[in-house]
This record gives structure tokens, sequence and C-alpha cells, in this order.
């Protein structure tokens, strides 16, 4: 898969150094991965969670961290759309359209 928004992480990572091995850790396995379903995302990354219309969470650092990204599966594309601690994750659940925000 090309992952894009590598400026993202390394931009989180500047705020939370602790995040940093595991977001390169993430990156290499988005980065060697030819998923083609969930299902496979799912088996490679088992805490990874599919939010429909192709959005995928991803679980960092033992849930500390959360990414949600879209996954286009036919153009082998990883899109980072929200990174950021469990807290703002749960804010962002939260609010009433935040699937629209995302996509």
């Amino acid at each position: 898969m090309r992952l894009l928004s590598l400026s993202t992480l390394r931009e989180f990572w500047g705020q939370f150094p602790d995040a940093e091995r595991f977001l390169r850790e993430w990156r290499k396995v988005v980065e060697v991965s030819a998923w083609k379903t969930a299902h496979e995302i799912k088996a490679s990354l088992p805490s990874a969670d599919p939010l429909g219309d192709r959005l995928i969470c991803f679980d960092i650092n033992n849930n500390r961290y959360r990414i949600i990204a879209i996954v286009d599966y036919p153009h082998q594309m990883v899109l980072i759309r929200f990174i950021g601690t469990h807290a703002e994750y749960d804010d962002l659940m939260d609010q009433k359209h935040w699937r629209k925000k995302l996509l």
C-alpha cells in the first residue's frame, strides 16, 4: 500500500514522541501490505476496526492513539484523515456528522 500523509505522522510524533516507534512500525506494516479487503487488514493488524465507507480505525500504542484512514483498495493507497489521542478520538466520535468530516 502507498501511504499518503507521511508529514501528518511526523507532525504527530513531534508532539507525542512516545508514539514515534509505534507509528513507524504501523507505517512499515502498511507499506508492505497489499490489502484487498478490511478482513485482510484485520488479519495483519488485529486491533484495526472497519468504520464503513472505506474508513478504518487503527489502534496505536495499545490504544493510546488512534488513526482513522481511508483505504483505497483498488489504487492501493492509505490516506490518514485523523490521528490523535484516544480522548480526541472519543470527542470526534461524539460529534454528530463525524463521518462526513473524514470523507
